[in-house]
């Protein structure tokens, strides 16, 4: 499993009124359908949440693909069949 965290506009959470703080308890799930890539092979998303206490940054958690590379690999998320900017990380 991994974890995926990062400030953007592009999610957004139904529970929370824009502008106010995501709560800690219970986590308000992102909308629309968020999605991941990693080096193009879809990844198992697990939950796409609000950060707590932030106003802009998400938590994506997700499962990296049993045949995904070892190393250096580039991810993706999605939301709103918009794709993020690709970024890179580490596969242990």
């Amino acid at each position: 499993m991994a974890r995926f965290e990062r400030e953007a506009q592009l999610l957004a959470a139904t529970s929370v009124i824009p502008g106010q703080p995501f709560p800690a308890d219970p986590l308000a799930d992102i909308t629309p359908v968020v999605t991941v890539t990693v080096n193009g092979k879809a990844a198992r998303v697990l939950s796409a949440t609000g950060y707590p206490g932030s106003t802009d940054a998400y938590q994506v958690n997700f499962v990296v693909p049993p045949d995904a590379a070892i190393g250096s690999v580039s991810l993706v998320v999605t939301s709103a069949w918009i794709p993020g900017p690709a970024v890179t990380m580490n596969v242990k």
